[in-house]
């Protein structure tokens, strides 16, 4: 939740509140019935620092994450950031996704990137005055 030091990297400058979110899918052994892991994380603060976290699970196998786990995760993570922030909710997003085939490229941007964007538009109770950006 918070940081002790930072690497100096330079951001580039943004005159309003950004949240940046990485976003990876971890999957069990081929035909286990074990299911697939999505993981999210996102910051808090200016600068790319103060960390909040959040894990789901969904069907086995699935290589996109699934549109209610992007829902429920994104509705954690802008909560966490509106709580830290004084009821402030970023007005820009950088969304980084790793774990992805080239294969699944395609599948990944119709499904999940326009699950995202589904979401920000539906304003759900927290997304109150969020405007899409």
């Amino acid at each position: 939740g918070g940081h002790n030091w930072k690497i100096p990297i330079p951001l580039p400058e943004c005159p309003v509140p950004i949240m940046l979110i990485g976003i990876s899918l971890s999957h069990a052994e081929k035909d286990s019935s074990d299911p697939s892991i999505a993981g999210f994380v996102g910051t808090t603060l200016q600068g790319g620092v103060g960390y909040k976290n959040y894990v789901d699970v969904q069907h086995p196998g699935l290589h996109i994450v699934a549109k209610e786990v992007i829902r429920r995760a994104m509705e954690s993570l802008l909560s966490k950031y509106r709580d830290i922030n004084s009821g402030a909710l970023p007005e820009k997003l950088i969304i980084y996704r790793n774990g992805g085939s080239e294969g699944s490229y395609q599948a990944i941007m119709k499904n999940e990137f326009l699950g995202k964007l589904i979401l920000l538009e539906s304003k759900i109770h927290i997304f109150k005055g969020f405007e899409k950006l």
